[in-house]
C-alpha cells in the first residue's frame, strides 16, 4: 500500500500506481472510504472499478467532495464524497463536469478573452451569457459618461432589497463603462430583471435595457459540427478570422441544442454527420446579417459553409 498523499496535484494517482503497481486507498483522518482498485486495461479498455467502503448515511448530504482525474491515458471516475464542514474556498467549489477535456476548474473565471487587446468590453463575456448584460445611458444627456450616481442609487437598492441573496453577477465583467453606457453583465435573468427594476425609480431618469435591445441584435440560427467539443468563444474565433470583416464580439447565444438523429429535419439540418451537430439560436447586429447575406447566406467555418436561417418564424427565447 502506498502511504501518502495521492489526490493533489504534487502526486499524482497514475505515478503512484506506476510505482507501486497496487491498489490506492484513499482516507479521511485514519478511515478508509475508498478502494481504487486497478484492473487490466486491455481486459476493461482502460476503465477502472470503483470500490467504496460503506460510507456513514449522516455523512451523504453535504458539500465537500474528493476528485479524481484523467491521467495519461488511463481513465479515473470522478468520485465524490460528502462531509459535514464549513465551506472554504477549495469545498465550496467542487461541483465540476467531467467532458472530453477532463476535469476543468470550477472556481476559474471563464472569460471570452480570444482576439488579443483592443476589443470593446462586452467580447470577454462569454456568448451564452451576453443576453443576460445590461446596458445603461442618461436619458436626459446621452454624452455624460459620470455613473457615480448609477452606483450610489444601485448601491441603496441593494440595501433595501429583501432577495439581494439571490443577485448574482458576472466575475468576468460585471460593471463597466463603454462610449458613455454602463454595462453590468448579470449571470442570469432573474438578476438581469431585478437590475432593471431597480433603476425605474432613479432621478434623473436613465434608460436600462438589456443588451440584445440596446444593439437592436437580429435573431438568426444556424447548425455547426462540433468535431472536437470547444466552447463558443473560441468557435466564434475562428469564425472571424476565416470571414474577414465579420465581427461577432455583440453575438448572443441564447439556445444551443444538439440535433437529434432520429428528428424529421435531421436530415435536412445536419452538417457532418460523423460528429455531434449543434443547433444554435444567436441574436446578431445588423452590421452581421449584411455580411452574411451578401455572401450568400453562409458562414464560413473551417471547411464547411454553414447556412444560417434568419426567417421570422423562429421560437422566441
Amino acid at each position: 500500500m502506498f502511504l501518502g498523499t495521492i489526490l493533489t496535484d504534487d502526486f499524482l494517482v497514475a505515478k503512484a500506481f506506476n510505482r507501486n503497481r497496487a491498489d490506492l486507498q484513499a482516507f479521511d483522518g485514519q478511515e478508509l472510504v475508498c478502494l481504487l482498485h486497478f484492473r487490466d486495461k486491455m481486459e476493461f479498455k482502460e476503465t477502472v472499478d470503483l470500490i467504496f467502503n460503506d460510507v456513514p448515511e449522516k455523512r451523504k448530504d453535504s458539500g465537500r467532495s474528493i476528485r479524481v482525474r484523467r491521467f495519461g491515458r488511463r481513465l479515473l471516475l470522478s468520485l465524490k464524497f460528502c462531509f459535514k464542514s464549513t465551506p472554504t474556498q477549495s469545498s465550496a467549489c467542487v461541483q465540476s463536469t467531467v467532458n472530453e477535456q477532463g476535469c476543468g476548474d470550477p472556481c476559474q473565471i471563464n472569460c471570452c478573452d480570444e482576439g488579443g487587446e483592443g476589443r470593446p468590453p462586452y467580447a470577454r463575456v462569454m456568448p451564452e451569457d451576453r443576453r443576460y448584460g445590461v446596458v445603461i445611458t442618461n436619458a436626459c444627456d446621452p454624452c455624460d459618461c459620470n455613473f457615480d450616481c448609477v452606483l450610489h442609487h444601485l448601491m441603496e437598492s441593494f440595501h433595501s432589497a429583501v432577495d439581494v441573496a439571490t443577485l448574482s453577477f458576472s466575475e468576468c465583467t460585471p460593471a463597466v463603462s463603454f462610449e458613455c453606457s454602463l454595462l453590468m453583465v448579470c449571470r442570469d435573468i432573474d438578476t438581469s430583471d431585478w437590475l432593471q427594476r431597480a433603476m425605474r425609480p432613479m432621478n434623473p431618469p436613465y434608460l436600462c435595457t438589456t443588451f440584445i435591445k440596446h444593439f437592436q441584435l437580429v435573431r438568426c440560427s444556424f447548425v455547426i459540427p462540433m468535431v472536437v467539443e470547444r466552447e463558443l468563444c473560441r468557435i466564434f474565433h475562428i469564425m472571424e478570422k476565416q470571414n474577414c470583416g465579420l465581427d461577432l464580439s455583440k453575438w448572443c447565444v441564447v439556445r444551443k441544442t444538439a440535433l437529434d438523429p432520429c428528428s424529421e429535419d435531421y436530415a435536412r439540418k445536419v452538417i457532418f454527420e460523423w460528429s455531434i451537430n449543434y443547433e444554435l439560436v444567436v441574436y446578431m447586429d445588423n452590421c452581421s446579417k449584411d455580411y452574411i447575406e451578401n455572401h450568400w447566406g453562409k458562414i464560413l467555418f473551417i471547411m464547411w459553409h454553414l447556412p444560417v436561417d434568419f426567417s421570422t418564424d423562429l421560437p422566441c427565447q
